[in-house]
């Protein structure tokens, strides 16, 4: 005032300041529709878009208030849910933090995938998941990945409730092969989370029996048998691989890393050993191939394979304590006090 200087707009400041305000009517207008409110909500994604015009997901959740408050069927169509339609953002965080969430099922599905798969924030990614669920409660994708989440979490009750829909009224879902098995893995799951081993097992061995060839079926089987420490039943399906597919290391390994488990550590080094003939530098089978040379006694063998991995990773804790074992075992003191 005192250097009389007129007052001149800060339209750089205006425009951040929009921006925010523009997010936080986005979501309001979602807070309010997830309470059922959708028609305030409506004036909130207006409100969004009169502040900042280019707020994308006001755009697409104004666009989905609209489809419901007319009464139009959701559909699911995920090839509209894409980072690419965004231009100038290049992740999911950075549209989110621009703009506020979104509130329409195909870019919540999306955006729960994200979260699942690519940053493993599995709590984030229910609350898409079951939004999808209340707009879209016929798609099953959404059931699954539900369900799937729920488990990491360890809350089978509320995995099973995901999937009790699909499970009595299969037609209305549209099962076919491929996505019963999923959905009977998961059950599967479910049973050995609820202590019913009996149950899961058989529902594994019943979806096995009904695609023998199946790698990713088998691969699963195999996974969930070892987590729960069936490693008779693992050893049975990787057998079954290994007879279609005698020398794949994946298989192999597995063969081995679950003989060390029940204490067959013949078997163990045999299939090891032919992982390394195939993969020379697999350090997991060296490693793995070492405990077992070790547990069995074989000490010298078991310090060969120990030096040769500490040449790859020095002073690596499990490799220096394997070495400071067959150190004491051979009552060399002052190497394995070293």
């Amino acid at each position: 005032m005192r250097l009389h200087i007129s007052r001149q707009p800060n339209l750089k400041s205006a425009t951040l300041a929009a921006e925010y305000y523009s997010r936080s009517q986005d979501f309001w207008g979602v807070e309010l529709q997830r309470a059922g409110i959708f028609d305030r909500a409506a004036t909130n994604f207006e409100n969004a878009l009169l502040l900042n015009p280019n707020n994308v997901v006001a755009q697409i959740n104004l666009a989905f208030n609209k489809q419901h408050l007319a009464g139009t069927p959701v559909t699911m169509d995920l090839s509209q849910a894409t980072i690419d339609r965004f231009g100038k953002y290049a992740t999911w965080n950075e549209v989110l933090d621009a703009n506020g969430p979104f509130d329409e099922p195909n870019f919540c599905f999306v955006f729960g995938t994200a979260l699942f798969a690519d940053n493993q924030y599995y709590r984030q990614s229910v609350s898409q998941f079951e939004r999808v669920r209340e707009l879209a409660p016929d798609y099953l994708p959404a059931r699954l990945m539900l369900a799937q989440a729920y488990l990491i979490n360890r809350l089978p009750q509320r995995a099973a409730a995901a999937l009790r829909e699909p499970l009595q009224d299969p037609a209305k879902f549209s099962l076919n092969e491929t996505n019963e098995t999923q959905i009977n893995i998961l059950a599967a799951v479910i049973d050995f989370e609820e202590n019913n081993p009996t149950h899961g097992t058989k529902l594994i061995n019943t979806e096995i029996t009904r695609h023998p060839d199946d790698n990713n079926l088998l691969a699963t089987a195999a996974q969930i048998f070892i987590a729960r420490g069936l490693f008779t039943n693992a050893l049975t399906v990787i057998n079954q691989r290994l007879k279609s597919d005698p020398d794949n290391p994946v298989w192999l390994y597995n063969r081995g890393y679950v003989a060390i488990q029940m204490k067959d550590y013949a078997a163990a080094i045999s299939a090891l050993n032919r992982v390394l003939e195939i993969q020379t530098n697999n350090g997991n089978a060296l490693f793995n191939r070492a405990i077992a040379n070790l547990d069995s006694g074989r000490l010298d063998a078991a310090q060969t394979d120990y030096l040769r991995l500490q040449q790859a990773v020095s002073n690596a804790p499990p490799i220096v304590y394997g070495l400071g074992e067959i150190a004491r075992l051979k009552n060399e003191t002052n190497e394995a006090i070293n």
